[in-house]
């Protein structure tokens, strides 16, 4: 019959037990969000591991946790953390005042007839 209020049209025979148990597999939603990261640093692993990639050009996920391990059991993770930090703030400064020097100089420079588009 016709649920013509709520544009439905309800069910003729209910579910039965075997319609119940041909859905499809579901990953929860919480971990939906993880399953391609978790894939790709499988698939990472698995092409270091087999020598596809050499380990000076990219280590394997397990090695750069290994050296950040022993990073911060010596106590040196911090003087990296911090040089790091360092060169970043100083570029990031850098670029950010050349850009602005050279955004303004373009701005002001006067362009020429024969690069108009009249």
């Amino acid at each position: 019959m016709a649920d013509l209020a709520y544009g439905r049209v309800a069910d003729a025979a209910p579910r039965t037990e075997a319609s119940k148990q041909t859905r499809r597999f579901s990953v929860p939603k919480p971990l939906l969000g993880w399953l391609l990261p978790a894939l790709i640093a499988l698939a990472w692993e698995g092409a270091c591991r087999g020598g596809l990639v050499p380990p000076n050009l990219l280590p394997a996920p397990s090695a750069i946790a290994l050296t950040l391990y022993r990073l911060a059991a010596n106590g040196d993770l911090w003087l990296h953390l911090g040089a790091t930090c360092y060169r970043l703030v100083f570029g990031f400064v850098l670029g950010t005042a050349l850009g602005t020097l050279f955004g303004a100089a373009t701005a002001r420079r006067r362009w020429h007839a024969a690069c108009s588009t009249r």
